[in-house]
């Protein structure tokens, strides 16, 4: 579950995809309203669904990827994302 204050923005979902991620992070959105010197940061799986929602909707967050699987994408295809701000 996420929440933002004290409205839920998601529920938990038992399984992500690209649209899921769409929906979480555009839920998101719509409910943060971050003054202008906050720091927005984002704790994923590191799985390629969390990547384009949050360059496209919050560019300037920062997205710490936690991969808990020992299959991890090669580094290359991550190449235009900024890992750590």
């Amino acid at each position: 579950m996420s929440k933002v204050g004290d409205k839920v923005a998601y529920q938990v979902c038992p399984t992500m995809n690209y649209m899921t991620a769409w929906n979480f992070v555009k839920g998101v959105k719509e409910r943060l309203k971050p003054s202008d010197d906050a720091t927005v940061v984002f704790v994923t799986d590191g799985g390629l669904a969390w990547l384009d929602p949050l360059q496209s909707l919050f560019p300037d967050a920062e997205h710490i990827r936690q991969f808990h699987s020992k299959i991890t994408p090669p580094e290359s295809d991550f190449s235009r994302f900024r890992m750590w701000g």
